[in-house]
């Protein structure tokens, strides 16, 4: 009988501690996380069962991985690592929590929605309102204070999906009358576009504090790509193996790229990190997503059930 030596054995510990998913949910329902901050914190929103219909509520999960329930009119989308989260309240205000204090700002206004917070508490968001005339949509920047500091991407249609800590912003906008929808990046002082050349639509999900913006674009043939972009090197487009869709959500720090992809096999969550693909997939899961990826590697994302029921996850990959 062969006997493992106490080196061999912290060894063999070690490999299993390597890479871990802690797998987690709210309710009865449905959990979908949104926001992400580099202390561990999670936000998002999780669905209860009411009346036989599911009704969303928000959650915060703390950095020690207790779950806190934040009510039916409270919708989270970020969090920064001051424990800061905002969202959306009722669809007509936006709101700003450092818990236990619950703050209102550009209350009582239709079609408000603030889904970025950034580590110094500046705030982004959008408004879309839809008058007779058409639809008027613009996104904005609020600072500590609650002060709105400055306004762009005005179209029909106007949408942030992410921030860094410089106060650069990402998002889409459109004419909201049926064109195709465009990227934009705000620099801080100006807009401009970012559309991926030849891309039918272009959409910047996510940028990093080195000005990096990674994202998807659909080609002519209806097929979702990949795509970064830096002002130094332009657009770089990619896929993950075997994928019939790409699509990059988040980037931190170290230019670390997770997201999800389409495979004839499902949907699953992706690492790109120096050039290699990892695939993530939660154990027992039908399908995975990477939402987000903190500055310390840690993934947080959405699995599937064989019921078709969303659960977060959260994702520790070898040290």
């Amino acid at each position: 009988m062969k006997h493992l030596s106490l080196l061999g054995l912290l060894f063999c510990a070690a490999a299993l501690q390597a890479q871990t998913y802690t797998t987690f949910k709210v309710g009865n329902y449905s959990t979908q996380p949104n926001g992400f901050s580099n202390s561990g914190e999670v936000v998002g929103i999780f669905y209860q069962i009411v009346n036989g219909l599911p009704t969303p509520y928000g959650f915060w999960r703390d950095p020690q991985g207790s779950m806190h329930r934040l009510g039916s009119m409270v919708q989270p989308r970020s969090v920064n690592s001051s424990g800061e989260f905002v969202g959306t309240w009722g669809w007509q205000s936006c709101f700003k929590e450092v818990p236990p204090v619950h703050t209102l700002f550009l209350a009582h206004k239709p079609g408000v929605g603030a889904w970025a917070v950034n580590s110094t508490g500046w705030i982004a968001g959008s408004t879309n309102i839809f008058p007779k005339g058409g639809p008027d949509g613009w996104s904005w920047l609020v600072n500590p204070q609650g002060v709105v500091a400055a306004t762009f991407a005005t179209w029909g249609t106007s949408y942030v999906f992410g921030m860094n800590d410089l106060g650069q912003v990402v998002g889409q906008y459109s004419d909201g009358l049926g064109g195709n929808p465009q990227g934009y990046f705000y620099d801080g002082t100006q807009t401009q576009d970012v559309n991926v050349p030849n891309a039918v639509w272009t959409r910047p999900w996510a940028i990093n504090n080195s000005s990096e913006i990674v994202g998807d674009w659909l080609d002519a043939k209806g097929t979702g790509h990949g795509f970064t972009w830096t002002s130094a090197g332009g657009y770089s487009t990619f896929d993950a193996p075997g994928a019939t869709a790409t699509v990059a959500l988040s980037v931190n720090v170290s230019g670390v790229i997770v997201g999800e992809f389409t495979d004839s096999t499902g949907g699953h969550g992706f690492i790109l990190s120096n050039g290699a693909f990892t695939t993530l997939a939660v154990p027992g899961a039908v399908g995975t997503s990477a939402t987000a990826v903190n500055d310390n590697g840690v993934v947080v994302g959405t699995w599937s059930t064989k019921n078709n029921l969303e659960r977060g996850y959260l994702y520790t990959p070898a040290k």
